[in-house]
């Protein structure tokens, strides 16, 4: 602690992603440093083909698959409950599954033969194919668990995810609910809650229209929010200001 109150303070400023990290530093900060939130970062143009298949059958996550980071336990487990009521559904994992003991073991685990042949781990996806994946799904989903490392960080691929304007479904950890209302621009589910997890994937196929709507103000966030242009000149006033002091 006392290595940290030593190095940032050599710092006339800091960006920090969340209100968490912003408490921390707060307290170990003199108080004519300056902090600026900047949250996800996102281009939306990369998400504008929308050249988008007519009978969409994929529940899509991109992430972290065999650490405990991105909650994909529960992902599992919730698709496992719910698949006989969304049989046309297939769930799409992608991500480094190049640990071959890991990704063993996770299959051995969470992956047995009721859907087995519903879950599809396409490996690490180079980047100018991952807006396809995405663009295409049915839904777009994230279960990162309540713990310190989401309380204090917000997901990029959350703003991919909602670039699409397609429907997300997600975990209410970190400060996500500070830009996400669940039933208006994203569905909120409980952390390390799976019935929850469920609760929300079920509504986004049993109600597609309020679905659509949810995926379109949540790409609306995107645009006005997480765009990188707002974010750039957000940054620049800041070191302008600065540059007053």
């Amino acid at each position: 602690f006392l290595s940290y109150k030593i190095i940032f303070n050599l710092f006339d400023a800091l960006i920090l992603i969340s209100n968490a990290l912003n408490d921390f530093f707060k307290k170990i900060l003199l108080k004519s440093k300056e902090i600026l939130i900047v949250p996800i970062v996102v281009d939306p143009t990369r998400f504008e083909d929308r050249s988008i298949k007519q009978d969409k059958k994929d529940i899509v996550f991109i992430g972290n698959i065999l650490g405990e980071k991105d909650g994909t336990d529960l992902l599992v487990k919730a698709f496992k409950k719910i698949h006989d009521k969304i049989p046309e559904q297939n769930l799409i994992l992608i991500g480094d599954i190049s640990d071959q003991k890991k990704f063993e073991e996770f299959k051995k685990r969470y992956i047995d033969k009721d859907i087995k042949n519903k879950i599809r781990f396409t490996g690490f996806v180079h980047r100018d194919s991952v807006s396809n994946y995405l663009n295409n799904a049915s839904v777009l989903v994230l279960a990162r668990p309540a713990n310190k490392q989401s309380e204090a960080g917000l997901p990029t691929k959350l703003g991919e995810y909602l670039a699409t304007n397609n429907p997300v479904v997600c975990t209410n950890v970190g400060d996500i609910n500070l830009y996400l209302k669940d039933g208006f621009n994203a569905l909120l589910a409980e952390p390390n809650n799976v019935d929850s997890f469920c609760e929300k994937l079920l509504f986004v196929f049993n109600n597609p229209q309020k679905a659509v709507e949810i995926g379109n103000e949540g790409g609306k966030l995107v645009k006005k929010t997480f765009n990188y242009k707002y974010q750039s000149k957000r940054i620049a006033d800041f070191i302008k200001d600065l540059k007053k002091h």
